[in-house]
């Protein structure tokens, strides 16, 4: 893979901020993390102190997963939403396993990520004070990041949550 230089990454997020819509903004963003390869990702907001509120505005997750993740309620143990108690910087799924925290996921969701076929994953969290968050999740089938692409990735967080317009509140399933 190469190096993508910070105009590049200026480049995405320029192009992200000017989308007309959250399915624009999808497409991009999908552009802008293939050459990371990732596979998947999601954005939107958690509210630690009421899962029941969490809201995507992006998702561009297989069908299988986002009905399972949704329709069994994965959420209230998914070790990526329970890692956002501490940990307010983007953070990986390989530091979940160092910390032995992914197992927190169940046997069966693990299943279901092995299934997919996604070894890694980065977190990016957006604090948006008390228990409230921006989150980017990544998904993908390949070796950890290193710490180039983790900040690169990261610096994009600000823009790349494609949050919808406030005349469009759809979910884009990209």
């Amino acid at each position: 893979m190469s190096r993508r230089t910070d105009f590049d990454i200026a480049d995405a997020v320029s192009a992200i901020s000017a989308a007309p819509d959250p399915k624009a903004c999808s497409r991009i963003f999908r552009k802008a993390i293939a050459a990371f390869n990732i596979d998947a990702f999601a954005s939107g907001e958690i509210d630690l102190a009421a899962l029941e509120r969490t809201v995507f505005y992006a998702i561009g997750w297989p069908d299988t997963w986002h009905k399972f993740y949704v329709g069994t309620g994965v959420i209230l143990r998914d070790p990526v939403i329970a890692a956002l108690k501490q940990s307010h910087g983007p953070f990986t799924w390989s530091e979940l396993r160092r910390d032995g925290k992914y197992p927190a996921a169940g046997t069966k969701v693990l299943q279901v990520v092995a299934e997919h076929g996604w070894s890694e994953g980065l977190a990016v969290p957006i604090p948006r004070g008390d228990q409230r968050f921006g989150l980017v999740s990544l998904l993908c089938h390949r070796g950890p990041f290193d710490a180039y692409e983790k900040s690169a990735l990261a610096m994009r967080r600000h823009r790349s949550r494609c949050r919808p317009q406030a005349r469009d509140l759809s979910v884009d399933r990209a």
